[in-house]
């Protein structure tokens, strides 16, 4: 287990407009607020999803891309630097259709297809994201 305590430094609300894709428009927000470490949260509607579930096995994600408007129903993520100094949006979401089904996954992209409303919890951390050899991912390094 790795461990860190942080406070909280700042808390950010940002509305993305219909036709921003999701997560440029979160890492661009963070840069130009300079943003390092951050809880992230959302709800609203999206479209032009990809999302994935990894395989530890095969060291890859496999990756699907529903068709249609979505329910942002959650977004859940974090904000950290990776080994090269770049900022890193880590985020899983929860969507649902129409007919009430859902889709989970971790987060590639989307666009905006209404509104997506993020509350950013800016932290006073200097959170890293370092190569974990065992699995092939940049994980947490607090």
């Amino acid at each position: 287990m790795k461990t860190a305590q942080t406070t909280l430094n700042k808390v950010h609300l940002v509305a993305l407009e219909r036709g921003e894709p999701v997560v440029p428009s979160v890492i661009d927000y963070c840069l130009s607020e300079g943003i390092r470490a951050a809880s992230v949260s959302a709800i609203g509607a999206v479209e032009g999803v990809e999302i994935g579930a990894f395989d530890p096995a095969r060291k890859v994600y496999d990756r699907v891309q529903p068709e249609g408007v979505f329910e942002l129903i959650a977004l859940t993520g974090n904000i950290a630097e990776d080994d090269a100094g770049l900022t890193v949006f880590h985020a899983h979401v929860t969507l649902g259709d129409a007919q009430g089904r859902s889709v989970s996954g971790h987060l590639f992209q989307a666009t905006c297809a209404v509104t997506v409303e993020l509350v950013i919890l800016e932290l006073d951390a200097d959170l890293k994201r370092e190569l974990d050899e065992a699995t092939g991912l940049k994980l947490w390094a607090p």
